[in-house]
This record gives structure tokens, sequence and C-alpha cells, in this order.
């Protein structure tokens, strides 16, 4: 449900070469694409493969518990885009797809083509809300790429979101799913009904999971029960949904084990946040969620940027909350600053902190978040009542050399790029676009903390229902950020 499309791209950024293979970097991805909303919109989507200064062969998009799924079905485009443009070809069985150095693979998908092209993972118990899914992705490529997979969402679009696929830092066998848990799930306008769910990956056969629920499930558990051992084998999807729809019902804290590593996504379909938090919009409905992080890959310091959530269509983000961040600890009694502040009381495994960054009458700002154990952080962002939402990736372990990403919604949409970096690289970024002209970049130092700056950069329009104007970089355009 909205009139402005929101899309928040949050590029962690660093020099390291220890740094850059833990990052969103790899050859091999699983992924489970989430089940949302037809009544809200759900297609089309795509997955974006990005190469760097090599060119890439995709050696294998395949989902290994469905032998019977291609890429040579009828709703399913294929796209390249490298050297400022766009071409679209057919699926040939058997000829290798190469994608040129620099440039980008898009494979959208229009729509669901059961029961051999199915793209969402439907549970198979409970109306899809449970059970087992045998459409789970796996892809390989010849060299590192980096790859999301984006829900336009439909009619406009609507119910959009990005989710980043983490590589190997995806893979692990203890979870703890992070979700926010302010808004609720919509419960009044679409069909069929959204949830708050997560989809558990295997990619191995024979891999048991089990889950100890925080809140009660569809199927069960109920809140502060563990159901399992669950057999998953090679490519299977475990579909996990929230039975409750308020923002307290979230999967946020509900613990998932396996004996074989295990890949997880968090979708939140249809979120409508109070609008007494939402400044002086009454509230949007959105989509939010992302490519979850092992508790091995859990950390002490984060920084998040502020959001633009709030404000007015010509200056978005002037008054919030203009995000929310939550934070969940993976040992007991951990305890949290933020920028420098105790906050709050220590929390035990399975609880969180709710931090609201920024007030009706005044903008958020960066946040330095620092645990006295390892957490877990995840941020709803987005523009105006437009959210969006993802891992927030431990400043000690996190970015790349260089990120690309397209432009997407109408031209008038905003399209905000938020940069986070070490000052130091801060002369080493340049920026390089398929079309269009890239706006003056402007850093500016993280207060609370010393050695990092960030940048927030509308690359889109101006969104005001008025008088909508288009931005210095149009829809499809290729974004990359090289910090070299």
């Amino acid at each position: 449900m909205k009139s402005v499309k929101k899309c928040y791209l949050i590029l962690f950024i660093c020099l390291a070469a220890a740094l850059k293979m833990e990052a969103q970097i790899d050859k091999t991805f699983w992924f489970a694409a989430p089940d949302i909303t037809s009544g809200h919109g759900d297609f089309p989507t795509r997955f974006v493969i990005t190469a760097f200064d090599k060119p890439v062969t995709l050696n294998n998009f395949s989902q290994p518990a469905n032998p019977l799924f291609s890429l040579g079905g009828t709703n399913v485009t294929l796209k390249i885009t490298a050297g400022g443009s766009t071409s679209t070809f057919n699926y040939v069985s058997n000829v290798p797809i190469t994608i040129p150095a620099n440039g980008a693979l898009t494979i959208e998908f229009s729509s669901n083509l059961g029961p051999n092209n199915n793209i969402e993972s439907v549970g198979s118990g409970n109306s899809g809300n449970s059970g087992i899914s045998n459409t789970g992705f796996l892809i390989q490529t010849s060299e590192l790429v980096s790859i999301y997979y984006e829900i336009e969402g439909g009619w406009g679009p609507f119910n959009a979101d990005l989710f980043s696929l983490k590589g190997q830092n995806a893979l692990g066998t203890e979870f703890i799913l992070t979700t926010q848990k302010t808004g609720g799930v919509n419960t009044s306008f679409y069909n069929p009904q959204p949830y708050n769910r997560a989809y558990v990956i295997a990619t191995e056969n024979n891999t048991f999971i089990t889950i100890k629920a925080s809140v009660n499930l569809v199927g069960g558990p109920t809140a502060g029960n563990t159901s399992g051992p669950i057999l998953l084998q090679k490519g299977e999807v475990y579909v996990i949904s929230a039975a409750g729809f308020n923002g307290t019902d979230h999967l946020g804290g509900t613990i998932v084990t396996s004996d074989k590593p295990v890949a997880i996504t968090m979708s939140d379909d249809s979120v409508e946040l109070p609008a007494v938090d939402n400044g002086s919009f009454s509230a949007g409905i959105d989509l939010n969620g992302d490519q979850l992080v092992p508790t091995r890959l859990a950390g002490k310091l984060f920084i998040t940027l502020p959001g633009n959530l709030g404000g007015t269509n010509s200056n978005p983000g002037s008054n919030g909350p203009n995000d929310y961040v939550y934070v969940y600890p993976v040992k007991n009694a951990t305890t949290l600053k933020v920028n420098g502040v105790s906050y709050g009381t220590s929390k035990n495994q399975g609880d969180f902190w709710e931090i609201k960054n920024g007030t009706s009458s005044a903008s958020g700002s960066t946040l330095v978040i620092e645990a006295s154990d390892s957490v877990l952080v995840y941020q709803l962002n987005g523009n105006l009542r437009e959210v969006g939402g993802g891992v927030i990736p431990q400043i000690n372990c996190s970015g790349s050399q260089r990120v690309s990403v397209f432009r997407g919604g109408l031209p008038w949409h905003n399209f905000f790029l938020n940069i986070l970096c070490k000052t130091i690289d801060v002369p080493n970024f340049t920026f390089s676009v398929s079309s269009g002209t890239m706006p003056t970049v402007n850093f500016s130092p993280v207060p609370n903390i010393t050695g990092w700056s960030y940048a927030k950069i509308n690359v889109g329009g101006n969104a005001d229902n008025n008088n909508p104007q288009s931005g210095p970089i149009g829809p499809g355009t290729l974004i990359t950020v090289i910090n070299s």
C-alpha cells in the first residue's frame, strides 16, 4: 500500500583483503525465496548477479530438490547489462551463460509456474505456513560475484524490498531469528493473509534442524517450546511462520539449530507501523526482510546510519522516528551501550533491545552500538512511510571493495544509498553509473567513534505527490561503488 517507492542500500566498504572475503562476495550461494502475498504484489522478482574485474560463467542456477526447474521456463527473462546497455536473451540448455567483466546478469521471474518452476518457498502444511518446500536455490559461479534478490512487488511497485545473498556468511548451525518487533502484519487488506516467516534451506542431505520458539508458531511449537528434529534433504526448505500478527508476535528471538550448515531467509510481509511512530503520516504497509547470518558472525560493535522514515515528501527523514534498531544477544546477561551511554537493562538469549532513532520533533542520528558480549542487529529503515529492513554486520568483519546495484522504482521515487567506511578510505571512492549522472557525494564523520565516516545519497527523484520530479539516475541504471 504505497504512494512512493523506498529503497535503502547500505554499503559497507573496506580495503583489507582479509575482510573482503568476509563480505557478501562469493562463488557459491544458497537462498530460499520468501512467499509474499499476491494480494499486495509478489511479482516480478529477480536475482541480480554482478561480476567484478573478470568475466564470470554461471556454472549452476538450480533447485537441488527440484530437478525439473529450468531457466528456460516461460516465467523467466534473462538480461545482461554491460557497457551502458542492456540486452535480453533466451536460455539455451547446456550453453554457459557468461557475464562480462563489470557487468550484471538479471534473472527475472514474472510469476510462479508450478509445479516445476515455482520460485517462492511455500510450505507443505497449514496453507503453506509450515512444512517443507523443494524450491531452495543453489547458485555457483566461476569467479567472485555479489548477488541480491529483489521483490518488486507489482502495482507500482508497492510491496518491495531487496535481500542480500551472503554466500558462506549465510551458512551456520545456530541462528537467532532477527526481526523487527514494532509493526504488526496487516490483517485487513490482503488475500492471501501476509505473515512473518523464516525459511531454512539445507545445504546437505540428511540435515536435522530444531526450532526453539520465542512466540507461538503456525503448526507449533508454542512459545518457549522446541520442535524437531526435522529432517531436510539438500535444497529443501522448512517454512516457519509466526501464528500472531502483532509486532510482539514476530519471530525475533526464535532459535534454529542444525547438525549441518543451513541458510535462513526472513520475510516480514505487509508490515504496518503504528501511526504514532510514523511522523505526520498514517502508517505505510510494506515488506522488509533479509538473508540472516548465524551466531558465529555476531559481534560486539556496530554502527547504524539514520533512516528517512517520517518527514515530508520533499524532505524525507526530517522528523522521526527515522529508523528502528533491534539488538539480539547471543549469550545471557549481555549489556548494551548506545553512543557511549548504557541502554536498558541486561538481556538474555532470546530477548532483544528496541532502539527508536529520532522523535516526532527531532531527526535520528548515527548510532554506535557496543555490547558486552556478542549480539546480532536488525534495522528497520526506509523512506517516508515506506519501510525496508536488513541485517547490520559488525564493523570488524564487514565490507567489500566493490558493490553494484540497479536503481529501482519509478523516475521520481527516492532511492537512497548509505555508505559506511573507514575515514582513511574516503578519498579512494569512485562511482560508476551505466547512464545518468552521479550526484555529489559528501562524507561526514560518525560521532561517538573514531575513524569512521558515512554518506547518504539520494540518486532518485523527488517523490512529492503534488510535483514529482525525476532524479539524476533513472530506473534500471547499474550503480557501482568502488573503493580502490
